[in-house]
């Protein structure tokens, strides 16, 4: 076995480890500032111009016979939605935006839930209020819906903190 060894000159090694840290140095610093964290920018409450300007781009009803919804809905593609929910299902009457979330188009069985963060089942059957809409029949078309809060706060005597929200009107599925 022939091995072969490399010997760098002392002048070798330091042009070697200089042009490094010159590479290293333009383009980790290419705006010519020492990297340092920073902190995140800084959010603000939504004004009611926001809050409408937002809600403006919100527009679809996914569900069917009369039902309406405290939150507002946006296609993504033909399975998923994105949603808004205010304070007040009414946005010209909200202040504050409570949650984001998704929904995604299912069945209502333990079998096809998305995952235990989707709490909540929607179904696709005709209802003339929306709390008719909730849940549903083994095997039943719908969306499952996961919401995410955007700030603390109190709602139905319990306290909500940003992240997803886990309680959040549960219909738990059957086997199917």
């Amino acid at each position: 076995m022939i091995r072969f060894k490399f010997v760098l000159s002392r002048a070798a090694r330091l042009l070697a480890g200089m042009t490094a840290l010159a590479l290293l140095s333009t383009t980790a610093g290419a705006d010519h500032q020492p990297f340092q964290l920073v902190d995140a920018p800084q959010g603000h409450g939504l004004s009611a111009e926001e809050i409408q300007s937002l809600a403006a781009r919100f527009t679809q009803m996914p569900l069917r016979g009369g039902q309406v919804a405290p939150r507002l809905y946006a296609a993504v593609n033909d399975d998923v939605s994105i949603f808004l929910q205010f304070d007040n299902a009414d946005p010209a009457q909200a202040t504050t935006l409570r949650y984001i979330g998704i929904s995604v188009r299912g069945v209502f069985c333990a079998e096809a839930q998305p995952d235990p963060a989707f709490t909540h089942f929607h179904s696709f059957r005709p209802a003339a209020m929306y709390s008719q809409g909730h849940g549903g029949e083994p095997g039943e078309e719908g969306y499952w819906l996961l919401w995410v809060a955007t700030d603390s706060f109190t709602t139905g005597g319990r306290q909500v903190v940003p992240g997803v929200d886990r309680e959040f009107s549960p219909t738990p599925p059957v086997a199917c």
